[in-house]
Formats: C-alpha cells, structure tokens, sequence
C-alpha cells in the first residue's frame, strides 16, 4: 500500500520539481527563493541609479516596499503549495494501514474533474489579476508593459503570479480536503475508544487551515499603505471560507465513520441491555444485575465518545492562527516606520 501512495502523489509539476531540486526543507527554498528575488530587485535599482533618489522620492520608497512585497507573497505562496503537496503525502502515507487495500488505488488516483479543477483556477486568475489592477489596486492602473516603471514591473509580473498561485493554492487544498475525507470512508475499522490512529486527520486540516490563513496574513502586509485595504478585504472572505473548509472538511468523512461506529456499538449494548434485563425479570439465576450495569456504563462511555476528532486545543489553535493576519499587519507597519526613521 505504501507503494500506491508513492505512485500516487498529490501533484507533480515545474514548481514541487525546483524546490525539491535543493534537496533543503520546502521553507528554506522558499526563504532563499525570496532573498534572491529581494537581491535582483537591490541590484537593479544599484545598475539603473535610482539608490540616490530614495532620501528625496516618497514615491519611489513606496514603490520598492510594493515590490518587496509582492516578492514575499510569491514566495509564500510558492513555499505553500509545495508544503501542503508534501504534508498531504506524510499523512496519506500514516493512513494507509488503516485504510480497505482495495479502494486505495481509486481514491489516491487523479481524476480529469481534479486537472479540469486546476485549469479552471489557471484560467479564472487572469480576469482575477486584471479586475483588481484596474478597480482596487492603488495607483495608475495600467497594464500595458510601455508604461510600467522600473518597479512597477514587479509589481505587475509578480501581481500575475500572485493571483495564479493564490487560485491554484486554494484549489489543492479543496481537492486534498476532499481526498482526505474520502479516505476516511474507507477505513475498515473504527477505534472509538482509541482514536490517536486518526490524529493526521486533525493535523492535516489545521495543516490547511494554517496554509490559507497564511495567505491572508502576507496579503496584510500591503497594509503599510491603507490604500490597499479594499483588496486585503476581497482576500479576507475567501480566505477565512477556505481555512474553514480546509479544517472541516478532512474531519467530515471521519465523523461519519465515528458516527456509524457509535450506532452499531450502542446498538449492541442496548440489545444486551434488553436481554439481560428479560433475563432480571424471569428471575435468571445466572444473571444477578451487574452485568447489566456494566452495559449502562458502556453505554455511558460509549456516547460521550466526541464525533468530531477535535477537541478545546484544536479550537484554540485555530482562533490564534486567525490572529495571524494582525500580527503581520503590525510587523509591516514598524518594518516601514524603521525605513522612514533611517531615511530622516
């Protein structure tokens, strides 16, 4: 089974390809693929001249922290998609014991509606990036390259970028939400009374929950410049939708076993209940009530048995991750007060 799940991975393409290519965790390339980009971005204003503008152009500053920060939402957005691809993989690689040998095959195959799913994000992005140039971005909006600036090409090319990976991102972690539930119709048997087994579903969808959040909290960075609010608030709502789903959605397959686990078992006790209390009644010797109070206990035990596998903690994690956003509002608000304060 191990091998159905290594000739089935959650995707393959250019960007897992370049960053598995290092041979370093996914976060690493992804830091070292920002400062890269960061690099070029110094080094272009050092060939073009523009250093000696930047104590006297206003603008100009405003520009390059626009570009600097469109650089760190690719990289996140590209470190996202591979670590959610990676992830998926560790924990479908946990469940497989646990899952019926032959649905394996079926349910870790890739479907057309999956690859017609990621087309369908590719080509939705691009009136996406165009929508919000033109009616919410601050600034000229223009998109013809001719009347691009130095570094409003950044701005640009990587926007582009940026609503391509947020589309696609968003789509994995839908369709891998989905495959992770599926799964967990296929597990052959339910442990009610032990469920550490089923902990890589929880961890997954907080996984996702955390990915998506994530998007929000590098989006709030454009908030140094309140301008950009309106398109921090048309990621906001998508995004706390698909942290929602991403959390849920995984555990939503598992419920149902658990509920169904739970209905067969209280099922069974309240028929030995039935009969050991017919026995109590037609005066059974061998049956002297104890046996019938230990099923009231099962009973007990088995209903307060939680359908959902989350519990307080789960709960709290989720509520600080939703905290994430502020934090890298107010971490972008002092990186520009330090630059104005070096500037005068």
């Amino acid at each position: 089974m191990a091998e159905s799940a290594q000739a089935a991975p959650t995707a393959s393409g250019f960007t897992r390809r370049f960053f598995e290519a290092f041979g370093a965790p996914v976060w690493a390339v992804g830091i070292g693929l920002a400062l890269f980009a960061l690099l070029l971005l110094a080094l272009q204003e050092l060939v073009l001249g523009r250093t000696g503008l930047l104590a006297r152009d206003a603008d100009l500053i405003d520009d390059l922290l626009g570009a600097a920060t469109h650089v760190v939402i690719v990289a996140y957005l590209l470190t996202a998609y591979v670590y959610a691809q990676r992830t998926t993989e560790r924990s479908i690689t946990k469940l497989l014991p646990l899952i019926d040998s032959h649905r394996v095959d079926e349910l870790l195959a890739h479907s057309a509606g999956e690859r017609t799913a990621y087309a369908v994000a590719g080509v939705l992005s691009i009136p996406a990036f165009v929508a919000v140039n033109l009616m919410i971005s601050p600034g000229e909006p223009s998109l013809w390259p001719s009347t691009w600036g130095p570094e409003t090409s950044w701005h640009r090319v990587l926007g582009l970028l940026m609503s391509v990976f947020t589309f696609r991102l968003f789509t994995l972690l839908a369709l891998e939400s989905g495959r992770l539930s599926a799964l967990a119709g296929a597990i052959r048997h339910v442990d009610l009374l032990e469920q550490d087994a089923l902990a890589p579903f929880t961890r997954q969808g907080l996984t996702y929950a955390l990915l998506v959040i994530g998007v929000t909290s590098v989006y709030a960075l454009f908030l140094v410049d309140l301008a950009y609010l309106p398109l921090l608030g048309l990621i906001v709502v998508p995004t706390v939708v698909v942290a929602a789903v991403a959390l849920l959605l995984p555990l939503r397959g598992i419920r149902a076993r658990i509920v169904a686990a739970k209905h067969v078992e209280l099922a069974w006790c309240r028929e030995q209940m039935r009969a050991r209390r017919a026995g109590l009644a037609e005066g059974d010797p061998a049956d002297d009530g104890a046996g019938l109070a230990e099923l009231v206990a099962w009973e007990a035990r088995i209903e307060a048995v939680r359908e959902w596998p989350i519990d307080m903690s789960t709960f709290t994690r989720f509520a600080l991750l939703l905290l994430l956003p502020v934090g890298s509002w107010a971490g972008g608000a002092l990186v520009e007060r330090a630059i104005d304060a070096l500037l005068d």
